[in-house]
């Protein structure tokens, strides 16, 4: 409405506006109120933004009335009724329809008319989340990636109009409102602060008058913006004191008036008191079960609680606090320390006034001024760079691989697009589950699953072709031979000869966890073989490669189970970046060739023994394992366009991390 008025009045525009709702009263009134605004017309054609043939109808009748529509702004949308784990699928569904649906039906019925513009209205939700509920943010996140889509077929001729995705944060008119709790809770986590609809307006206008086709408005403190975005890595702090009025770093005390000193160690317990209350609070949990020295996590903080105690010890103490935080001190006792060490002084402040105390003395530097309320201290994780690094995209140049029921990468992206299931019962060829298959799982020798996502012809490969004797071959763990197999895939994917990467200074890393091939082998020759050591240890899966090829650059294989390749390729980019080498191979590979590892997982209760994956669903019940073996070829953006290698895509960072005494592995 904000926006129709503004059409109205500075351009004096005819607006056909569109909503689901029938018209009534307060619509009339409405329209009304615009018409006195504009010379042009304003009419209101109920309509489902999801249903074509009620679109086409509006279009028709726009077309028949006024000639052509000149330019269309989809502003549909739903707000989500729940967090994500308490939303069944059919509500998640109708927070997606009308962004979603909304936008394909809309661009389908328009497709051949001749627009200026095609807006669509986008969340900052796409960008920073939603609280937990995911649908929302989801269904804004489509609403960006389809503006990017369209915009190349404008240039393909396929389409007209300028396409833009505006990412709005909250307005303080208009548009979907939170709770006054809830906006308060996310405007303080985040730096934020309602837009205002002049300043709205004047950001439509730049927008439009802009190429771009996403355009992200943020409203705030920029520097917090920034910091919770994780744009700043460098943490911002108030004003340090002058060096002579810097606190002593020796052991503070608070002098009570008329009584004993009060320690640091009082100070630390009224801290840790107050910061099990908080929890307490948070989680319902008693403070006297929460243990100072336990995880966060094992008390039931999601990262949506976390966001409430920031909020919260930020309105106790005046002392802001990043999510990143509660990460690095992950404990009530290491977060009072954290508290001590680095705010000292509004530590004893606040308890000061909460004692009713008169000054804070310490031994060398006497009485220290409270400290100013005005600016509040910012404290966020501090990244420490060991090298450095050259912040610019890596570029993906090749890719290859091997899926369930696809020998190549193009064939699986075929089954995706048709929404082929590609799980099936474990192949004879690898064994019959009949044999070690119990679906009540009380025999411990036996699975409760017998299903998977298994890959074509484990089996084949060519030794002679990599210079490897057949005898060796025989030993290699299969996973070896088709990793071998799918980098020099990779390499002539991306426009190479293997030859042309030879003695140059290009790293080798490759995420696996399981070596099954070792046992199978045993059972069969029933004896050792030097070449078992060779072909089957986890260094050799990278070292092969790098030996075959003559690559110079680092050489590993990481295992550090289902994120092993994501960690993998987190080697890569940061040895591209340091200037470590000048170009990484990277992969992963997984093959099921043993019951075993079935067997265990499953009475792991990890397995699902029904074949389905269900996540974020109360029915979750485990997961399906499923092989593959893939690889790409990365390198420096610039250094790609220089040499004119075709670009997949872009990794613009990257992050590894451990949660400590966290419930995951």
């Amino acid at each position: 409405l904000i926006l129709a008025r503004y059409l109205a009045e500075q351009y004096q525009a005819t607006l056909i506006l569109t909503a689901r709702s029938a018209i009534d009263e307060t619509i009339e009134t409405n329209l009304a109120a615009l018409r006195q605004l504009t010379r042009g017309e304003v009419i209101y054609l109920p309509g489902d933004v999801t249903d074509p043939t009620q679109m086409a109808a509006i279009l028709t009748r726009i077309k028949s009335s006024y000639g052509r529509l000149n330019g269309l702004m989809h502003a549909a949308g739903i707000q989500s009724s729940g967090t994500i784990d308490q939303t069944a699928w059919r509500e998640f569904a109708q927070v997606l329809a009308p962004k979603v649906e909304g936008a394909l039906i809309v661009d389908e019925v328009t497709k051949d008319e001749d627009l200026d513009l095609f807006v669509l209205f986008s969340s900052t939700a796409a960008v920073v989340g939603d609280f937990g509920s995911g649908d929302y943010a989801i269904a804004n996140r489509f609403l960006d990636e389809f503006a990017h889509w369209r915009a190349k077929l404008v240039e393909q001729k396929q389409r007209k109009g300028h396409s833009l995705s505006l990412n709005w944060p909250l307005w303080r008119e208009g548009g979907m409102k939170f709770s006054p709790e809830a906006a308060t809770l996310y405007l303080q986590s985040s730096g934020q602060q309602f837009l205002e609809s002049a300043e709205g307006l004047r950001l439509f206008e730049q927008s439009l008058s802009s190429t771009r086709s996403q355009v992200i408005v943020f409203s705030g403190q920029m520097h917090r913006i920034r910091q919770f975005l994780g744009l700043e890595s460098v943490s911002v702090q108030a004003e340090e004191p002058f060096e002579e009025d810097r606190p002593s770093t020796g052991d503070t005390v608070v002098i009570e008036p008329n009584g004993p000193a009060l320690s640091e160690e009082r100070l630390k317990r009224l801290i840790v008191a107050d910061l099990k209350r908080q929890v307490s609070t948070i989680t319902k949990a008693k403070t006297e079960q929460l243990d100072g020295d336990e995880n966060l996590g094992a008390f039931g903080l999601d990262s949506i609680m976390l966001k409430q105690l920031a909020v919260n010890l930020d309105q106790q103490y005046e002392v802001e606090l990043t999510p990143t935080v509660f990460f690095e001190h992950s404990t009530v006792n290491g977060l009072s320390e954290f508290l001590l060490e680095q705010h000292r002084e509004m530590m004893a402040a606040y308890y000061q006034a909460q004692l009713g105390q008169a000054k804070i003395d310490s031994p060398t530097t006497g009485v220290v001024k409270p400290p100013p309320t005005s600016p509040k201290a910012v404290t966020s994780h501090r990244v420490q760079e060991t090298a450095p690094v050259n912040a610019q995209a890596v570029a993906i140049v090749g890719i290859s691989g091997i899926m369930p029921q696809s020998p190549d990468v193009a064939t699986f992206w075929q089954h995706l697009a048709a929404g082929h299931d590609l799980v099936t019962e474990i192949p004879p060829e690898r064994w019959d589950w009949r044999n070690f298959y119990d679906p009540s799982g009380q025999d411990p020798n036996k699975s409760r699953s017998k299903w998977g996502g298994f890959i074509p012809d484990v089996d084949k490969f060519d030794p002679l072709f990599f210079k490897i004797s057949p005898r060796e071959a025989e030993m290699m763990d299969p996973q070896h031979r088709l990793f071998l197999q799918t980098v020099w895939h990779c390499i002539e994917d991306g426009g190479y000869r293997a030859s042309d990467l030879a003695g140059r200074q290009v790293g080798v890393y490759v995420g696996v966890q399981f070596q099954e091939y070792p046992t199978l082998i045993a059972w069969t020759l029933r004896e050792s073989k030097a070449q078992m050591a060779t072909g089957n240890g986890h260094a050799m899966l990278a070292n092969r490669v790098s030996y075959l090829l003559d690559l110079h650059g680092p050489s590993e294989a990481i295992d550090t189970a289902c994120s092993s390749s994501l960690v993998a390729l987190h080697r890569a980019v940061q040895s591209i970046r340091s200037g470590e080498i000048e170009s990484a191979i990277v992969g992963g590979v997984s093959l099921a060739l043993s019951p075993a590892t079935y067997i265990a997982t499953s009475h792991m209760g990890v397995l699902s023994p029904d074949g389905r994956c269900k996540t974020f669903d109360k029915s979750a019940n485990g997961y399906v394992k499923g092989e593959g073996v893939g690889a790409v070829l990365l390198k420096p953006l610039g250094q790609a366009e220089q040499d004119g290698d075709h670009i997949y895509g872009l990794i613009r960072g990257s992050a590894e991390n451990h949660g400590g005494r966290a419930t995951s592995l």
